[in-house]
């Protein structure tokens, strides 16, 4: 099974692999660090990183492509002068772009 390094020297430890139509954060979240928050792709036919991509870029919302060992991911920063505020346009923007894509969704 890949290994995925962790922030900040901590030991690696086993790639999830996607098991939800929703993005996936790899590590587990108690495992992050602070600055910037690595998603698996969904695993959703519909999905596709390139327009997803596109269209949060065209709304002013920028994540990064990011290859974390042999997982399909993007990344997400939380450095600089960012707000609350920030990031509700930012999950907004991805649920809107989400739908426009036809990917499923959480109700809750």
């Amino acid at each position: 099974m890949p290994l995925l390094s962790t922030c900040f020297g901590s030991p690696p430890i086993p790639l999830p692999q996607p098991t939800t139509p929703y993005p996936t954060p790899i590590p587990p979240l108690n495992l992050h660090c602070s600055i910037i928050f690595s998603y698996a792709f969904p695993n959703d036919p519909k999905f596709s990183f390139k327009e997803f991509y596109e269209r949060l870029n065209e709304r002013g919302l920028v994540i990064y492509p990011g290859k974390v060992t042999a997982a399909d991911c993007f990344r997400i920063g939380s450095i600089g002068q960012l707000y609350p505020d920030d990031m509700r346009a930012l999950l907004a923007g991805i649920r809107d772009v989400a739908g426009e894509l036809g990917m499923k969704l959480p109700t809750s």
